[in-house]
């Protein structure tokens, strides 16, 4: 699907579309949850649709996938592993993925929305390891929000150039990868930090 097409699908369909696409895409829709979030904002900006409901209506396409993944992963395992991890580079990424996990635990979710590949294993493997759905839910949703915030805004500002914020994704994803574990650093020294000043008293 091309990105003139996601356009006229999100004018037919308004936000449904954008819920549909972000809750469900990752099985037919051949395109970054990036671009469909800045179409979203790209299409407020133009008036097709209120920039509020867009932006809740991505979210809540987004809360669901995750939410999705995670029961996927609590109900069936090590098949849905088999299904995201067929390819030697995602598997190469899972098995760091799986480090970080077991090392700093249920926080690394903090950072999954942030890559492409890990907003859909981290889930899997916070349902793996039988994490509580409010904490799963606190942190996924919480990175998503802020992801979605960014990227949305992006789309509202620069819209106008999204084939060329497309490419830009391809040929600087590690600066956005650069990002997303400056955010996990940050969780891990605060978290850190924290039980520090617990033991001090």
């Amino acid at each position: 699907m091309e990105i003139s097409e996601i356009l006229i699908f999100i004018e037919e369909y308004g936000y449904l579309a954008l819920f549909v696409m972000l809750s469900a895409g990752t099985f037919f829709i051949p395109l970054p949850n990036e671009v469909i979030v800045m179409m979203g904002g790209f299409a407020s900006s133009h008036g097709i649709l209120h920039p509020v409901p867009a932006f809740f209506s991505s979210y809540l396409g987004i809360m669901t996938a995750l939410t999705f993944w995670f029961f996927v992963g609590k109900s069936f395992g090590e098949l849905a592993l088999s299904f995201l991890v067929r390819r030697e580079r995602a598997k190469r990424r899972f098995i760091k993925f799986q480090q970080l996990f077991a090392r700093h635990g249920d926080y690394t979710l903090g950072m999954t929305y942030f890559f492409p590949l890990l907003r859909h294993l981290g889930p899997v493997l916070a349902g793996m390891n039988k994490l509580k759905f409010w904490k799963f839910a606190l942190l996924a949703y919480g990175s998503a929000f802020l992801w979605a915030i960014l990227f949305f805004c992006l789309g509202n500002k620069f819209g106008s150039s999204i084939d060329a914020v497309n490419g830009y994704l391809t040929r600087f994803g590690p600066f956005f990868i650069g990002i997303g574990c400056l955010l996990f650093l940050s969780i891990i020294f605060i978290r850190y930090y924290r039980r520090k000043k617990m033991r001090s008293r």
